[in-house]
């Protein structure tokens, strides 16, 4: 496997990663504003998941290109969310997992070929 191809996959299971924390995460929440918070995060990182599921991570086309503005946005959301996470919920482990993941995924964003 190249390295291209590893860096795809760890960026996909980082990507999955970070759903599945911020969904653990949704249920931890009691309020709409976290819910909120952690839905706009996660509609962000399915969008992803789509389309490294249905692209490859290489690859330049129109659909892939057309992220660059979703990833900006969505990047920003998960600062936000990253420095306010532990203000939302109170389960310590969904903050944990919630932050770690988030990491994992900002440090491949930089890497996407846009």
């Amino acid at each position: 496997m190249g390295k291209k191809e590893n860096q795809a996959n760890e960026f996909r299971t980082s990507l999955e990663e970070c759903w599945n924390a911020l969904n653990e995460a949704y249920w931890a929440s009691t309020t709409n504003e976290a819910k909120d918070a952690i839905t706009g995060c996660s509609d962000f990182i399915s969008d992803l998941i789509d389309v490294m599921y249905v692209q490859e991570f290489a690859s330049r086309t129109a659909q892939f290109n057309n992220l660059a503005e979703k990833i900006e946005v969505g990047n920003k959301k998960l600062k936000e969310l990253k420095k306010k996470i532990a203000s939302l919920i109170h389960k310590i482990q969904a903050i944990t997992n919630v932050i770690s993941t988030i990491e994992k995924v900002m440090k491949f964003l930089p890497l996407l070929p846009l």
